[in-house]
């Protein structure tokens, strides 16, 4: 008899938390390239303070995508960011 209430209580128990963790507003997956997305000038200026210079600038596929060049080294880098947290998605070598 234990283990049906036992097993009540953690279906219950999983139910309410995934419900609360589907209506939490803030986490990523509700938040929309247009209401949340960082703006193109401010993707460019964190490019700047990285060190790099930028070539050229895109909004495509749902990502910010960047063809850079790093000061130092003068060596291309095509880039990709997040449009809401600005997070550099990846980087490889570009050509030149």
């Amino acid at each position: 008899m234990r283990k049906p209430v036992i097993y009540a209580a953690i279906a219950l128990f999983a139910a309410s938390t995934g419900i609360a963790l589907g209506e939490d507003a803030d986490t990523p997956f509700h938040r929309t390239p247009r209401t949340g997305a960082m703006a193109q000038d401010q993707i460019k200026r964190q490019i700047e303070v990285l060190g790099y210079d930028l070539g050229s600038f895109e909004l495509d596929d749902g990502v910010f995508k960047a063809r850079i060049v790093d000061r130092e080294s003068g060596l291309p880098v095509k880039a990709k960011f997040d449009t809401v947290t600005g997070e550099l998605l990846r980087a490889a070598p570009g050509s030149r």
